[in-house]
């Protein structure tokens, strides 16, 4: 397999660390924080113009608090946005997983032992969605082409948790895991199977673009189109585009879990007029013969 590393360059310059606890110290403490998300278009409808990130985080007595800061700021700090009430379920069952935040400001949250996806409104700070009878979610992800649906990788195929619940018992018991996505129709409120796969096991990161679905199963990344996953049932084939083991030595592994897109309509646009000025210069006879124009329309829809 061709080696799929991108390598990027870390310095003090373009990152920094950022306390997730509240500066003055109040607020429940955090036991558990999974993943972050943001939204720019979110981000551009908001008056006070900040660049926010969200993230979930449980805390021991089972509170779900939804945590935020201005990455635009020279110091970072952290706030609570909102405490999550998930009525009946116990602390025991809050693992708050993979998020996304929409356009629309409603973060998509997988409450992986609780079996369901919930979204909530932080414009409202109140619960907007939930969708029960998932087994086991542990990504999610937004279709950019569609705002009615949302992909969930889940589906662990554990068929003896009648009562919705995964105790760690019959999780041990129900290997090997078989990984399902899930499809949510927000209109018409209801979820359902949308793609098994043989080559599925214990799915942990999904990302949908430019018409394929990116799916992480923790040691390898696989990819498959969206009309494929649509027509191909139990049946649907992937295909490997990335191995946690191909830059180590065969003892050395690097682990896929959630996975994400970030600006790819700005990135894929910018490749292409680079493309194009930089062949302009360089191949003005291919220009005339408008050769350069239809490589770059094929550069910029590659996946």
């Amino acid at each position: 397999m061709p080696s799929q590393w991108i390598p990027v360059s870390l310095s003090p310059k373009n990152y920094q660390f950022v306390s997730l606890e509240q500066p003055d110290g109040k607020g429940p403490d955090i036991s558990f924080v999974e993943s972050s998300c943001c939204n720019s278009e979110w981000d551009a409808s908001r008056k006070d113009g900040k660049a926010m990130v969200y993230f979930p985080t449980m805390s021991a007595d089972g509170q779900l608090c939804i945590r935020a800061f201005d990455v635009s700021a020279e110091k970072p700090t952290t706030s609570i946005v909102m405490t999550v009430s998930l009525g009946n379920d116990s602390s025991s069952m809050l693992s708050c997983y993979g998020s996304k935040l929409s356009a629309q400001g409603i973060m998509w949250m997988c409450m992986f032992s609780a079996n369901k996806v919930i979204g909530v409104d932080l414009a409202t700070k109140k619960m907007s969605h939930e969708f029960s009878g998932i087994p086991c979610p542990n990504d999610l992800c937004l279709d950019s082409k569609d705002s009615n649906s949302i992909y969930v990788a889940a589906g662990l195929g554990i068929t003896a948790c009648s009562d919705g619940h995964c105790p760690g018992d019959k999780l041990v018991a129900a290997l090997p895991f078989v990984g399902r996505v899930y499809l949510i129709d927000i209109a018409k409120r209801k979820s359902g199977v949308f793609l098994e796969s043989s080559d599925f096991r214990a799915l942990a990161g999904i990302c949908a673009s430019q018409g394929s679905l990116f799916i992480s199963q923790l040691f390898e990344t696989r990819a498959v189109t969206l009309a494929a996953a649509a027509a191909g049932g139990k049946s649907t084939k992937t295909a490997a585009v990335w191995e946690g083991n191909e830059v180590g030595d065969g003892a050395s592994y690097f682990l896929a879990d959630n996975i994400s897109t970030w600006d790819d309509e700005v990135r894929r646009k910018d490749k292409k007029k680079s493309f194009l000025k930089k062949s302009l210069t360089e191949n003005p006879e291919q220009w005339r013969a408008g050769q350069v124009e239809k490589q770059a329309a094929a550069l910029s829809s590659r996946e």
